[in-house]
C-alpha cells in the first residue's frame, strides 16, 4: 500500500512492492510471470538500530526496482516509466525526493532540489496497472513469424483435417510465452479457384481473417458472420487433454449452408499443444432436377477443386521482454 508522507518507508513496504513486480517479470506462477531476470531483490529489516542488523534501501536498490518497472512498462506500453533514476545521497520521500530537507518553523518540511518523479509512491501508482495489464504487449515489443503450413492441392469432398503440434522447451516456457502476450495464429487462403464451389470455400476460409489464440481467448481479425465458439471462451489456460472447439466458421444460408470449418485444441502435455483444423464440405447443394432422368435424389455434394493452405504463425515478446518460440510440426497434413 502507498506510504503516507508522515511515515517511514519500511522494509516490509519495500519488499511487498518488490515481490509484486518480481511476480510479473520473473518466473512467477500460474498466469503471472514473464520468465525474465529480475534486477531488484528484497531487503532485510533492521531490528536493532545500534547494530544495524539489516539493510538500508540505497539508491542502488531503488534503481534496480526502477529497472524492473521500466522493463515491464516498456513491454506493456512500449515506453519507459516517468520515474527518474535515484542518486547517492538522495532523500526519498513518499511523494518526492531531494538532496536535503529544510525543517520550517511551523513544523513542515521542504525538500531541497525537489523531484516529484522520484517519490516512493510513484511505484505504487504503477504496480496495479502493470498487474492488470500483464498480458498486454505493445506493438514495438512483438515479433511475428510464420513457422509452419499445411497445403491441400487435390480435390476433395466430405471432410479433411490437419494437425499442428506446438511444443515448448518446458511448462514454464509455455506459461511465459502466453503470459507475455504471446499468440498462436492461423491464416487460411484458397487459390487456383476454377469452380463455384471453390469460390465459396475461398470466401468461407478467408472471410474471417486471421484467427488468434491467446492466454484465455480466441479472436479473429475479419468478419464475425458465421463465427462461433462452441466450447466457450477458451485459451491456453483452459485446455484439457481432450480436443475442444476453440473456433468455428459456418457458411451462411443457401446452397452450401451445411459446410463449415473449425479449429480444435488440446493439451498434449504441460509443454505441448495440438491444434486440429477440420474442413467439412457437406451437402447436398440442391435438388432442382428432382424427378428428371439421371437425377440424384436429394441432390449432390460438389467436390472442392482449389488449393487450400493454412499458415501457422506465432506472436511472441521480443524486446524489453524476450521469450522463446515453440517448435512446430505438422503431424497430419491435409
Amino acid at each position: 500500500m502507498a506510504v503516507n508522507s508522515s511515515n517511514s518507508i519500511t522494509a516490509e513496504t519495500y519488499n511487498g512492492l518488490q515481490s509484486r513486480i518480481s511476480k510479473i517479470l520473473g518466473v512467477g506462477e500460474g498466469n503471472f510471470g514473464y520468465g525474465q531476470t529480475v534486477s531488484s531483490s528484497p531487503v532485510e529489516q533492521i531490528t536493532d538500530l545500534t547494530t544495524l542488523d539489516g539493510d538500508s534501501v540505497l539508491a542502488e536498490q531503488l534503481n534496480n526496482l526502477r529497472s524492473d518497472f521500466n522493463t515491464v512498462n516498456q513491454h506493456q506500453e512500449g515506453e519507459l516509466t516517468d520515474i527518474n533514476s535515484f542518486s547517492q545521497g538522495d532523500i526519498v520521500g513518499a511523494d518526492e525526493s531531494g538532496t536535503d530537507i529544510d525543517y520550517n518553523l511551523d513544523g513542515s518540511k521542504t525538500f531541497l532540489n525537489s523531484d516529484a518523479t522520484k517519490g516512493f509512491n510513484d511505484f505504487f501508482s504503477l504496480i496495479s496497472n502493470l498487474e492488470a495489464n500483464r498480458f498486454q504487449i505493445a506493438a514495438n515489443q512483438q515479433q511475428v513469424a510464420v513457422v509452419a503450413s499445411s497445403i491441400r492441392t487435390a480435390s476433395w469432398n466430405g471432410s479433411i483435417d490437419t494437425i499442428f503440434r506446438i511444443e515448448f522447451a518446458s511448462a514454464n516456457d509455455r506459461r511465459h510465452f502466453f503470459n507475455a502476450g504471446g499468440e498462436i495464429r492461423f491464416q487460411g487462403s484458397v487459390t487456383n479457384v476454377s469452380t463455384t464451389r471453390g469460390g465459396f470455400w475461398q470466401d468461407l476460409i478467408e472471410n474471417p481473417g486471421e484467427v488468434q489464440f491467446n492466454h484465455t481467448s480466441v479472436n479473429n481479425t475479419g468478419s464475425t458472420n458465421g463465427v462461433s465458439f462452441p466450447g466457450g471462451t477458451l485459451g491456453n489456460f483452459d485446455l484439457t487433454s481432450s480436443y475442444q472447439t476453440v473456433f468455428r466458421k459456418d457458411a451462411s444460408s443457401g446452397l452450401y449452408s451445411d459446410s463449415f470449418w473449425r479449429i480444435d485444441a488440446r493439451e498434449e502435455s504441460s509443454s505441448a499443444i495440438s491444434f486440429r483444423i477440420i474442413l467439412v464440405n457437406d451437402g447436398p447443394e440442391s435438388d432442382s432436377d428432382a424427378g428428371q432422368d439421371g437425377s440424384i435424389p436429394g441432390g449432390i455434394t460438389e467436390s472442392v477443386v482449389a488449393d487450400i493452405e493454412f499458415e501457422l504463425s506465432t506472436l511472441r515478446a521480443s524486446n524489453a521482454v524476450t521469450v522463446s518460440n515453440p517448435s512446430t510440426s505438422v503431424t497430419n497434413s491435409f
